[in-house]
């Protein structure tokens, strides 16, 4: 991975972390739909701007995948 790619992949995950941390439980119909959507969701990649779809593993590893083919793809 370049150096600029792995700068991207840290401003992801910044985005992530900070969209994680917003998430509220007013926002969703159901508290099952919340739970349902944590640790998981979708950003804008900043590499492309294209859907960028993440998870957090359990362990605090972030997976994350443009949908821009030859774009971010990572899992720390």
């Amino acid at each position: 991975m370049s150096k600029k790619s792995f700068e991207y992949v840290i401003e992801a995950i910044v985005l992530i972390k900070a969209k994680e941390e917003e998430r509220k439980l007013e926002d969703y119909e159901t508290e099952a739909e919340f739970e349902q959507s944590k640790n998981q969701g979708m950003i804008d990649c900043p590499k492309c701007g294209q859907t960028l779809r993440y998870s957090i593993m359990s362990n605090g590893y972030v997976w994350g995948r443009c949908s821009t083919d030859g774009c971010l793809n990572w899992m720390q």
